[in-house]
């Protein structure tokens, strides 16, 4: 059983290595922003995305997001804050919209 639980420990800690190393630009160094006193918590931003994306999904809203409006909103939004938006993206984004609403492709699913 020793060898197994050393075997074990061996591949999660690899596994480990492997994914810090590969994500190691996007992760937060948590450290780092505290003793520079800026936020560890995205609770707040969390919170107010939230209330406001259940708030336009709402039925009770005349104007309200569908499911597919506010996944696209969401892509959008991040490619926009990554400083990767581009008005071909858009056109993607929305060609793949329409294909997947068209008559034909609701039938077949």
């Amino acid at each position: 059983m020793e060898g197994y639980e050393h075997s074990t420990l061996y591949w999660n800690l690899r596994r480990l290595y492997f994914y810090i190393e590969n994500n190691a630009g996007t992760l937060v160094n948590y450290g780092m922003r505290y003793h520079k006193g800026l936020p560890i918590s995205s609770s707040i931003a969390e919170s107010a995305v939230n209330l406001v994306v259940s708030h336009r999904m709402a039925k009770k809203q005349q104007m309200r997001w569908t499911d597919e409006g506010a996944h696209c909103l969401a892509q959008v939004r991040v490619a926009v804050l990554n400083e990767e938006f581009s008005v071909k993206q858009l056109a993607v984004l929305t060609k793949t919209s329409a294909a997947e609403n068209s008559p034909g492709a609701r039938r077949a699913a």
